[in-house]
């Protein structure tokens, strides 16, 4: 996916990588070409990938307000692509409706899940090397 950084449009271009430089001034930069034919090139956080076979079962998704819900995913910030698509798949699973609420609360529940699992296993290693440490 393109940027309308980039390609000044109104939400992200979906596009194919042709290229990926390492420039020593500005880092990665990656060229990618639209199904149009039109090349563009920028930063790398300028492009975003989302699979082939998410973004066809996004497509096929309908929220409550009509919206489809890959457009709805294109329109949010693309720091929260991932958990908003895991949001909205977990939502279909479960038989919730597909509506802003039901997504975001969805996204806040697995977000906290994963955090309280890295901050359970960080209090287990610290416990074991406390209790290795008065041991030895």
């Amino acid at each position: 996916m393109i940027s309308p950084d980039v390609t000044f449009e109104d939400t992200w271009v979906k596009g194919t990588v042709i290229k990926i430089e390492d420039n020593s001034f500005v880092g990665k930069v990656v060229s990618a070409q639209t199904d149009d034919g039109d090349v563009f090139f920028s930063y790398e956080d300028c492009f975003v990938s989302i699979s082939g076979a998410k973004e066809e079962q996004l497509a096929k998704q309908q929220l409550c307000s009509g919206e489809n819900a890959l457009i709805y995913i294109k329109n949010l910030p693309k720091q929260h692509w991932k958990i908003a698509t895991e949001a909205i798949f977990e939502c279909v699973r479960l038989g919730y409706p597909l509506n802003d609420m039901e997504i975001t609360g969805k996204a806040r529940e697995i977000t906290r899940k994963r955090t309280e699992t890295i901050l359970g296993r960080c209090k287990l290693w610290i416990q074991r090397l406390f209790s290795a440490e008065s041991t030895s």
